[in-house]
């Protein structure tokens, strides 16, 4: 069963952002080299950047056997932001705001997780 949301940034510039990503050891929960996603803007002068581990546990015992597979898909930098929605605060901080999307999934398909516990989510 997979859960997807999207993740919108919005920037100054005209640049967008990229997604990175590169290996990583970590040993605090599940010991393992994952690879570690960066979410950077590309304009100089508006530095920012956000960075994660894409690890997803299942339950709060955070074992190997309790994780599962994230997606992180293509960024999209020319994201139009849908017309129904209140854009009033995001023009009255930025002239000409860049926005930029990206969807991320959560589990994998035919997990089963949705037959055991009988829900689905859409966020």
């Amino acid at each position: 069963t997979r859960f997807a949301f999207e993740i919108l940034q919005i920037l100054p510039g005209t640049e967008g952002s990229r997604i990175f990503s590169s290996k990583f050891i970590d040993d605090q929960y599940t010991p393992g080299i994952f690879n570690v996603y960066q979410l950077r803007t590309m304009d100089s002068s508006n530095p920012a950047s956000m960075l994660w581990k894409p690890v997803v546990y299942q339950s709060e015992d955070r074992t190997i056997e309790q994780n599962t597979l994230m997606q992180v898909y293509e960024i999209d930098n020319n994201f139009t932001l849908d017309k129904e929605n209140d854009q009033g605060i995001f023009f009255a901080l930025l002239s000409k705001p860049t926005v930029s999307a990206f969807n991320i999934s959560l589990g994998q398909a035919n997990d089963g997780r949705q037959k055991k516990f009988n829900f689905s989510l859409s966020i």
